[in-house]
């Protein structure tokens, strides 16, 4: 397969930059924590999602359960606990609403999806063949309410697909993801075992892709501001490719920190790989009108998250800046003026941050 073709580069002023004029500033609205009325803290979250209420979804993957949230932040109702018996979980990864307004939990380990009522209901289940666990989940409804969920691999490598199953869960065609267009740097190792490991090297460049409503890739090589839709670049005049932001000493060595249990495992690093820039781009996400929320590169020491907010089409519109820093994992949530993620601190202590756009 060819790489995807990452041209016509859409630059804009990021971290440490001036604001320019059509910038908008959000608001925290709510902030939810593990003293929000749960019988335990919110650990290890795998997503987050909201309702067209406003109303805020947590699934935690450490104790299998899915919490709702009103919009202020107050808790309203948990579900779920580990295992295979009805309304439990055992390897929850994604969130998904369907298209008569039920929330989906993605539970590959079950090999099901378990179909909730916005009163905290079991409503059933739905059997969803899966081989592997992937986190974060890469799936959604499309507009036409087919369910866009992965596949296996057709060998044992690394790649994955794609399937598109209708409203009967019968499968479809299936896709390939996007592939880079040039190979990610990874550290490798063998295990005691001589099993073949590999991890990424911190702060290099990697593909991100996302589904759009029509069930299209959208991608970009973080290495620059560029987007492609199914192969085919988005945006308009090519602007000058700006670095990332530096990669610090404390950076580096909290990176390499990081992979001490890799290490232990049998992996090899070399730090002199790390590179001495971040990528520009951190991740994008779609809002649901398909536009691109592209989060930028944090510099080190600040406190908030960037986002250029581009058209469908890749038109640049404006910069929000959130005053939080969000974490790329779980997948950022866009929906309407709201903004959802997680933000940890050095303890790893996670909050889901809810900001409003003004």
């Amino acid at each position: 397969m060819s790489s995807l073709a990452l041209a016509t580069a859409i630059l804009v002023s990021h971290a440490g930059t001036p604001a320019p004029a059509d910038t908008s500033r959000a608001v925290i609205v709510a902030r939810i924590d593990g003293s929000a009325a749960l019988t335990a803290g919110l650990e290890a979250l795998e997503a987050v999602e909201v309702g067209a209420d406003g109303s805020i979804y947590a699934l935690d993957g450490s104790t299998n359960a899915l919490h709702a949230f009103d919009a202020g932040g107050r808790h309203r109702w948990s579900v779920g606990r580990r295992g295979r018996g009805p309304g439990e979980f055992e390897s929850p990864v994604g969130l998904a609403w369907a298209p008569d307004g039920r929330l989906w939990v993605i539970d590959p380990g079950n090999q099901r999806a378990t179909v909730i009522g916005q009163d905290g209901r079991i409503v059933g289940t739905r059997v969803l063949p899966s081989s592997f666990v992937l986190s974060p989940w890469p799936g959604r409804f499309d507009r036409e309410g087919r369910l866009l969920h992965y596949a296996a691999p057709d060998n044992a490598g690394y790649e994955y697909q794609i399937a598109v199953f209708d409203q009967a869960l019968t499968r479809g065609v299936t896709r390939r993801p996007p592939e880079p267009p040039e190979p990610i740097a990874h550290f490798q190792g063998v295990t005691d075992r001589g099993s073949d490991m590999r991890t990424p090297v911190p702060f290099t460049p990697r593909l991100v892709w996302r589904l759009d409503q029509q069930g299209r890739f959208v991608s970009a090589w973080t290495a620059e501001l560029a987007f492609s839709r199914d192969g085919q670049p988005l945006g308009g005049p090519e602007f000058p490719r700006e670095p990332g932001p530096p990669v610090t000493e404390v950076e580096r060595r909290a990176a390499v920190e990081g992979l001490s249990r890799f290490v232990r495992l049998g992996g090899r690093i070399d730090p002199a790989r790390i590179p001495a820039r971040k990528p520009v781009l951190s991740t994008f996400v779609l809002d649901e009108r398909d536009r691109i929320w592209a989060m930028m590169s944090r510099v080190s020491g600040e406190t908030g998250t960037r986002f250029e907010v581009l058209s469908a089409t890749g038109t640049h519109q404006r910069t929000v800046l959130v005053p939080a820093r969000l974490d790329p994992f779980p997948t950022i949530v866009v929906r309407g003026d709201l903004i959802v993620g997680v933000e940890r601190d050095e303890d790893g202590v996670e909050t889901i941050m809810v900001a409003r756009v003004r």
